[in-house]
């Protein structure tokens, strides 16, 4: 019986440690992770929005479908989850699904200041996705940029 006890706590103590081994660490930043499929492998890393195309979509409802295209090379097509406006029209917010990149949400969001002036936010993210784009305003037009998946959300 000694001997049995004495083995099994030899045994716990080695198979321990090789369990901890199994645990995967996110890559450090900007570096990709291996491990993270790239949903976006086939499109470039800027792509010029075209001109008036996030307006409209601040108007949709939710369960509508959506097919738009976005730029020359990504035409986005999803089911509207949520559309949201709040602070009397100040703020106006709608999450689409994406069905032609499984996992996808492209969450769009307008804000209106003071001044009358109109500035978008938005990202497209997949959560089992390596990659995504970010909205971002160069030179007087939108440009979604894409990014790694850890330099954009903390897991």
């Amino acid at each position: 019986m000694k001997y049995l006890l004495s083995g099994l706590f030899s045994l716990a103590l080695f198979v321990g440690p090789l369990s901890g081994w199994a645990q995967k660490m996110p890559p450090p930043v900007g570096q990709q992770d291996p491990f993270r499929p790239r949903l976006f492998q086939d499109l470039p890393d800027n792509l010029p929005l075209r001109t008036g195309v996030l307006q409209p979509l601040l108007r949709l409802q939710a369960g509508q479908t959506v097919q738009i295209p976005l730029s020359d090379r990504f035409t986005f097509e999803g089911i509207v989850s949520s559309s949201v406006s709040k602070y009397h029209g100040v703020l106006r917010t709608v999450v689409i699904r994406c069905t032609n990149r499984p996992g996808a949400g492209f969450t769009l969001s307008e804000r209106t200041a003071p001044d009358g002036s109109v500035v978008f936010a938005g990202r497209i993210v997949s959560f089992q996705a390596g990659d995504c784009y970010e909205l971002k305003q160069e030179q007087g037009t939108y440009v979604l940029v894409k990014r790694n998946f850890y330099d954009m959300v903390n897991d």
